[in-house]
């Protein structure tokens, strides 16, 4: 072989080696392009717990007394303390005027188990109240207490202040970002509980996104989004869609408990149990509400009429709900 067909052999070599290591950083680039955009590499360990592994758990520990957890109970609100603790030093750089603090917030309490409740609309607030009233002693039943009342009723509460705050166990729980808001728009505009929603914030979403119609009957998902994305009022939302960590100040205050929706049976019950409340669980029977938005294919139906540079714009919007709390990027919607 000549001495020209070797340096060609060693040349067309040397070039398809470059190539591949061009092509090899491409893909490691993209990949960490993506990771970074998601926010995955905030999410190395598992937060938000499966409701099957929840069961399981609770069906295996035994509660020695009031004040001892299960040890895995202890470990899974560990992770969850740990994430909002690393998310909250990232929060301080974003000063959006729309995430400071609801300083109004009343947080419930019963003096007799020494709890307090930053309760979050959309969360099981309903059941929890039903709850406290009954610990309250003023009814025997949470099955016998009509959602109205449950809201209606002279609850015991504080601001965020106080000697209460230092010694009572304090606890909240908080539901998937884009979930929550599907329910509260299920809940208000399309199958409404009251008819206020419909008759005021109802027409006047309509009327800024469906001027081509006459059907002014129900505001559509897609234009419920639209109406968030550009409000110009994003420091005043509506509580059952004003972002969770305003309304409960979690890098303000820190909370003894921190539940999580998917599982609020389990861990409602697990909760009471530690506290000394034998006699009393939650209210399965009240656990799925008619909007019933956490289901899979409801959820995937409603959020595939929204496109997809809107939901990466409200995902930006409610982006520290999805990371303090342990949500993960809503991949499964594109």
């Amino acid at each position: 072989m000549s001495q020209n067909m070797k340096w060609c052999y060693f040349r067309n070599g040397i070039r398809a080696m470059y190539t591949k290591l061009v092509v090899f950083i491409c893909i490691v680039l993209v990949i960490c392009l993506i990771a970074g955009y998601t926010g995955t590499y905030k999410f190395p360990k598992m937060v938000h717990v499966t409701q099957e592994h929840i069961v399981s758990m609770l069906r295996k520990s035994t509660i020695v007394t009031g004040d001892v957890m299960n040890s895995e109970m202890d470990r899974i609100q560990k992770q969850r303390k740990d994430l909002l603790q690393d998310i909250c030093a990232d929060m301080k750089s974003d000063n959006r005027y729309y995430h400071q603090t609801k300083k109004e917030t009343k947080l419930i309490f019963n003096d007799d188990y020494n709890i307090l409740y930053c309760y979050i609309a959309k969360v099981g607030c309903t059941n929890w109240k039903r709850i406290f009233i009954v610990l309250s002693g003023v009814q025997n039943s949470t099955l016998s207490i009509p959602h109205t009342v449950a809201h209606t009723h002279n609850h015991s509460t504080i601001s965020r202040t106080g000697h209460r705050m230092q010694n009572y166990t304090s606890f909240l729980f908080v539901r998937h970002p884009f979930q929550r808001l599907l329910s509260a728009y299920r809940n208000k505009f399309e199958i409404p509980d009251e008819h206020q929603f419909e008759k005021t914030l109802g027409r006047r979403i309509i009327s800024l996104y469906r001027s081509n119609t006459t059907d002014k009957k129900h505001v559509m998902f897609s234009e419920f989004v639209r109406f968030l994305l550009n409000s110009k009022s994003k420091s005043s939302f509506n509580s059952h869609w004003d972002f969770q960590h305003k309304i409960c100040a979690v890098c303000e205050r820190s909370y003894d408990f921190i539940g999580h929706f998917e599982n609020i049976v389990e861990e409602s019950n697990y909760l009471l149990r530690s506290i000394g409340v034998t006699n009393l669980s939650f209210p399965d029977a009240f656990s799925t509400h008619a909007t019933n938005s956490s289901d899979e294919n409801i959820y995937l139906k409603y959020f595939s009429q929204i496109p997809p540079d809107d939901i990466i714009k409200l995902y930006e919007l409610y982006k520290w709900d999805f990371k303090l709390f342990g949500y993960p990027f809503p991949q499964e919607l594109f």
